[in-house]
C-alpha cells in the first residue's frame, strides 16, 4: 500500500472510530434503558413474573452500563469490541426473557429484529456486520431450543432473520463506503482551501496558522524566506505558461531538500517561505544551501528554448521574545541582503533586538 494511502486509511479509521464510538456510547445506554423500562409493560402483562424478571433486567442493563463505562477505557480504540459484547449481553438478555414470558417467541423474534438496525449503523464494516449479525442469530437459535419452538416456527424465523441479518451486513459495508466517499471529498477540499493550486506548496494564510503554532510552542524553530531572482525577466522573455512552470518545477524541487515535517509555503507571485521546526539556524542554513543549489541546478525548456533560474534565501531561527511578524521581517530583511549582494545566495538574519534593563529600577 502507497504511503498516501497508508496516512488517508490511518486517518479514516481514526475519524471512523470517533464517529462510531458516540454512536455506540449511546446505544449502550439506549438498550440499558430499554432493559428497564419495558419492566412497566411486563408488569402490566404478567405481574407475577416480575420478581424474577426485574433482577434479570437489571443485571443486563448493569451490563450495559458497565460497557458504557469501559468505552472511557482503552476499548475505547476498539468500537467494534464494545459493538459486539453489547449485541452479545442483549442477545443473552432477550433470551433469559424470552424463555419465561408469555408468547416469548414472539418478544425474542421482535427484540432480535430490533437489534438488526444497531448492527448496520453501529459495525465499521461487513466483516463486524457478518459477526454481529452471527451473534443475534445464534441467540435466536438458542432461545429456540430453550422455549422448545417447533420447526414451522423455527423456520419463519430464520425465514425474518437470516435475509434481515445479511442486510445489515450489507448496509454496513455501503455505509462504510459512503464515509470513505465523503472523508476523501473533505480532504480534498480542505487541500483546496490550504494549498496554491499552481506550486502545491501551502497558501499564504495555510503557511501563516502553520508557521505561529510552531512559533507559539516554544520548541526551536528557523524560517527561510525565499525568492526566485529575476522572476518578471523570466515571465516577460518566455510567457507566463514558462513562469508557471518555473514555479512548479521550484517549488519541487524545495520539497525534495526539505522534510516531510517541514512546512513550504507560498507567500504571493515568486516569493515562497519554508518553515524547520526543530532546526537551529546552523542547520537551517544548511537546508537553505541545498535548497539554492537545487535551484541553480533546474533548467527549463520552452518552444526550444532553455534557461535557468536562481534564488536568494533569507533565514532566520524564532526567537521566544518575537512575534511571527518580527521573525519574517528578518528573514525578509536577510533576503533582500541576499538580493543586494548579487541575488542566488543565503543570508543569516542579524537577530531581534533587545531593550536594554532600566537600572533605575528597583
Amino acid at each position: 500500500m502507497a504511503p498516501l494511502d497508508l496516512e488517508f486509511s490511518s486517518r479514516f479509521d481514526a475519524r471512523l472510530r470517533r464517529q462510531l464510538l458516540a454512536s455506540v456510547r449511546f446505544s449502550l445506554l439506549t438498550g440499558a434503558a430499554l432493559f428497564v423500562v419495558f419492566a412497566v409493560w411486563e408488569a402490566t402483562l404478567e405481574p407475577s413474573l416480575l420478581s424474577w424478571s426485574a433482577p434479570v433486567r437489571l443485571l443486563i442493563a448493569g451490563s450495559l452500563a458497565a460497557l458504557y463505562g469501559a468505552s472511557f477505557t482503552a476499548l475505547r480504540r476498539s468500537t467494534d469490541v464494545l459493538f459486539l459484547l453489547g449485541t452479545a449481553v442483549s442477545g443473552t438478555g432477550v433470551i433469559i426473557l424470552g424463555s419465561r414470558l408469555p408468547d416469548g417467541r414472539v418478544f425474542v423474534l421482535a427484540s432480535l429484529l430490533l437489534l438488526v438496525p444497531f448492527v448496520a449503523v453501529l459495525a465499521s464494516s461487513m466483516k463486524a456486520g457478518l459477526v454481529g449479525g452471527a451473534l443475534l442469530l445464534l441467540a435466536a437459535n438458542v432461545g429456540a431450543l430453550v422455549m422448545h419452538s417447533p420447526p414451522r416456527e423455527f423456520f419463519m424465523m430464520h425465514l425474518f432473520l437470516v435475509p434481515a441479518m445479511g442486510a445489515a451486513a450489507g448496509l454496513a459495508s455501503f455505509t462504510r463506503g459512503a464515509r470513505e466517499r465523503a472523508f476523501r471529498l473533505e480532504l480534498a477540499l480542505e487541500h483546496q482551501a490550504e494549498h496554491d493550486a499552481l506550486s502545491g506548496a501551502l497558501n499564504r494564510a495555510a503557511f501563516l496558522l502553520r508557521a505561529e503554532a510552531a512559533r507559539a510552542s516554544g520548541r526551536t524553530a528557523s524560517v527561510l524566506v525565499l525568492d526566485v531572482d529575476h522572476f518578471k525577466a523570466l515571465n516577460d522573455g518566455f510567457g507566463h505558461a514558462m513562469g508557471d512552470e518555473a514555479i512548479r518545477r521550484f517549488a519541487a524541487a524545495v520539497k525534495a531538500e526539505v522534510r516531510e515535517t517541514d512546512a513550504l509555503g507560498r507567500l504571493g507571485g515568486e516569493e515562497f517561505a519554508v518553515l524547520l521546526p526543530g532546526l537551529d539556524q546552523a542547520a537551517a542554513l544548511v537546508v537553505a544551501e541545498r535548497v539554492r543549489a537545487a535551484t541553480a541546478a533546474l533548467v527549463l525548456s520552452f518552444e526550444g528554448r532553455q534557461t535557468s533560474m536562481t534564488v536568494s534565501v533569507g533565514v532566520a531561527q524564532a526567537r521566544s521574545e518575537e512575534g511571527l511578524e518580527a521573525l519574517l521581517h528578518r528573514a525578509d530583511t536577510a533576503l533582500y541582503a541576499s538580493k543586494h549582494q548579487g541575488r542566488n545566495r543565503v543570508s543569516l538574519a542579524a537577530l531581534p533586538r533587545v531593550a536594554p534593563l532600566d537600572r533605575n529600577l528597583n
